[in-house]
């Protein structure tokens, strides 16, 4: 049997939940609970209505949430011309962003853009 180096594991916890009940996106943000339970980094989705049919969260709410917390917040940007926002986010309080491939021509400039910001940068 071949023996395989421990990897470590990062808890995101995705901070958009919908309420099964009525169907509304509410805020669940629980700083102690969440630091508590081992989480790593909280994850936000961010939806533009055009590169997927949903429209979510924004600037303000990534600022008023990184004010409630000292976990660091990642920001997975499902939209059209994700360079057109970088700054914004990492503004916002992001320390890392996520991009699709697909929304950037050069996804290299793309990367190399988050990381003048002083953010992380990842592909999804």
């Amino acid at each position: 049997m071949e023996s395989h180096p421990t990897e470590e594991t990062t808890v995101l916890e995705r901070v958009l939940k919908t309420d099964e009940k009525t169907g509304k996106t509410t805020i669940r943000l629980q700083d102690k609970a969440l630091e508590a339970g081992g989480c790593d980094e909280l994850h936000f989705d961010i939806m533009d209505g055009q590169f997927v049919p949903n429209f979510t969260l924004g600037f303000d709410f990534i600022k008023a949430a990184k004010q409630c917390t000292g976990l660091p917040c990642n920001a997975h940007l499902m939209i059209s011309k994700p360079e057109d926002y970088i700054e914004r986010f990492v503004e916002a309080g992001c320390d890392s962003l996520t991009i699709h491939i697909e929304t950037c021509p050069h996804a290299h400039r793309t990367l190399t853009q988050i990381r003048d910001a002083g953010a992380s940068p990842g592909i999804a």
